[in-house]
């Protein structure tokens, strides 16, 4: 809705001249962001976007104008629209509104609770500063006795975050809160010269604020704690738009972008800015990071806007981009095995053709036969490298992690990291956790294998899955074991080929076996299920494939004292839709 949004000033003035109730500042900057926020949803079609405007704003009216509720002032609009655009423009604004409104009631909204990581130290630097005490406040830091990184993480980031939940519930003034961000970027500064000297690991970021934002301090904050862990920092030199975008990244070539937005109405240019890159064979594969308060209200909007990976914190900024980039000399080696799997594939669909001629005598088929044999088991060794399973030397942060891994935290997390990939499809991915009385689902292994072995299954999943299916991970804990279920919505696994998905001579597109699915990686994710002592088994029926991984208990998770369990919620739930039935 571009005519909206480019003639916002006028209409947010028409409204205000409407609104039969004396106009202050505030209250004029409250109906511009009403105008431009629905806008912004409009042009992004989710109209859950303005839901979670229309809590805010309702909460805002109260305190300016106690005679003035959100329904009126969504009339109000809808009249201007109407008036100033004409019905083109108001009828699709005024059912966007009214889907809006529809999903208010129960809408749990966001930004209503503080930080669960607002600790003490944060909690008293933020008082102090507020109350005006800045000395005080900065001798907080300082006393704290902590290292630049985890001031910026324990302190200034949740006391930043605490700040702006405060200011949109009006528990703080315009001008407390532009004097608490200035505080704080002056102990940045002020940690910046205290800064150890760090070794660059050669991997650089692309740091950047969309649209005409001027609130950097917490890109500040990712651009330093970036900085201060190996990162090369290119930082934008002025807003970040569509236009310039690519040929600045075709210039540089970092290895990650990390693009930022505070205000909801900036997340249409950010779209359009990931478009340009996506677009663009320059820069198409690059990831791109988003951070900003609209990801922390709305994590759906990472699926809305195309973006790879997202962080609603300084720490997760870092884990982001590390996941996004992935260890340098293991992206070189990806490059290399995405060379390497077309020409081997072509070899074997040809040794395949070759050995099903009638015409070959018994020796030229056997000898057929052994090309295709080493050929799959070639295929393995390069998604083996495709996978991080053949291991890559490199830095501290390249080597495999063994010890107790939580099954439940893990698919947590990856259920979240393929939110985006989902939403973009309109597939639901939901997580249940089977409650039990006997503790936690924790095994013993290699986080990183088991890791990627997940993630496979859930890449297959939603791959497979059709548009607004859903993709469904159960996990539950037996007596001494864990089992996770992926079940898609699939074109499913024909009954005489369930293990035949598992065989590596198989497995490829052009192994003449054509009839096994689109899967891809199950031969490397079964040998790890097998080599932590597990299995990795297929069920199929009508409505798709469930794939199911068990693994022993950890021997510590045996004699835990098990915690109570009362049941858990679905994670993820991109669209309101039940998930089917799941067969163990």
């Amino acid at each position: 809705m571009s005519e909206l949004a480019g003639r916002s000033a006028s209409l947010s003035e028409a409204i205000c001249a409407r609104l039969d109730t004396p106009l202050s500042p505030e209250l004029r900057e409250a109906v511009a962001f009403f105008v431009d926020h629905l806008a912004a949803s409009l042009t992004l079609g989710d109209p859950d976007t303005l839901t979670d405007q229309l809590q805010w704003q309702s909460r805002r009216l109260h305190v300016l104008a106690p005679g003035l509720d959100t329904r009126h002032l969504a009339d109000v609009t809808r009249a201007v629209v109407e008036q100033r655009l004409g019905d083109e423009v108001a009828e699709p604004a005024t059912r966007h509104l009214e889907a809006a409104f529809d999903r208010l009631s129960g809408y749990p909204g966001s930004g209503d609770h503080p930080d669960a990581d607002f600790g003490d130290l944060a909690r008293h630097y933020l008082d102090l500063a507020l109350a005006g005490d800045h000395d005080e406040a900065v001798d907080v830091v300082v006393a704290s006795g902590l290292a630049p990184h985890d001031v910026l993480l324990r302190i200034l980031g949740p006391a930043q975050t605490e700040l702006g939940r405060r200011w949109e519930h009006d528990d703080v003034s315009i001008g407390q809160e532009h004097d608490t961000t200035a505080l704080t970027q002056r102990v940045m500064s002020m940690l910046r010269g205290r800064r150890k000297v760090v070794t660059r690991h050669g991997r650089t970021v692309y740091a950047g604020l969309v649209g005409d934002e001027r609130h950097a301090v917490g890109l500040d904050m990712v651009v330093d704690l970036l900085e201060g862990s190996g990162w090369e920092v290119l930082r934008a030199p002025g807003a970040v738009d569509h236009h310039g975008i690519v040929a600045d990244l075709a210039r540089v070539r970092p290895d990650v972008v990390a693009l930022s937005v505070t205000l909801f109405k900036h997340v249409v240019e950010l779209r359009s800015v990931i478009e340009a890159i996506k677009a663009d064979e320059r820069t198409r594969h690059l990831p791109v990071v988003v951070g900003g308060r609209p990801f922390r209200q709305n994590p759906a909007l990472v699926g809305l806007v195309g973006a790879d990976e997202f962080a609603t914190d300084g720490q997760g900024a870092l884990e982001a981009c590390q996941r996004a980039s992935g260890p340098s000399q293991q992206r070189h080696v990806n490059d290399v095995t995405r060379e390497m799997v077309n020409p081997l594939e072509s070899m074997l669909g040809l040794a395949a053709l070759l050995h099903e001629d009638t015409t070959l005598t018994h020796r030229q088929r056997d000898l057929a036969a052994r090309i295709i044999r080493a050929g799959g088991q070639l295929m393995t060794v390069v998604e083996d490298l495709g996978h991080g399973l053949v291991v890559v030397h490199g830095g501290p942060d390249e080597r495999s992690r063994s010890g107790d891994v939580d099954l439940d935290e893990l698919v947590e997390g990856l259920l979240l990291r393929h939110q985006p990939a989902a939403a973009r499809r309109d597939i639901v991915t939901r997580q249940i956790r089977i409650p039990s009385t006997r503790g936690r689902a924790v095994v013993e292994g290699d986080v990183n294998q088991l890791e990627r072995l997940v993630e496979t299954l859930l890449d297959n999943a939603v791959t497979v899955t059709p548009v607004s299916g859903v993709v469904t991970v159960r996990v539950k804990r037996d007596e001494e074991v864990v089992a996770i279920a992926v079940a898609d919505e699939g074109p499913g696994i024909p009954p005489g080929n369930r293990e035949a998905v598992f065989d590596p001579s198989r497995t490829s597109p052009s192994s003449g076996a054509g009839d096994l699915g689109p899967w891809r990686g199950l031969p490397v994710c079964r040998r790890i299920a097998e080599q932590h002592g597990g299995s990795l088994s297929a069920t199929s029926d009508h409505r798709g494939a469930v794939f199911t991984l068990r693994l022993p208990l950890s021997a510590r998770a045996l004699v835990h004292e098990p915690r109570p369990v009362t049941g858990f919620p679905p994670l993820s739930v991109v669209r309101d839709r039940a998930a089917p039935p799941l067969g163990e």
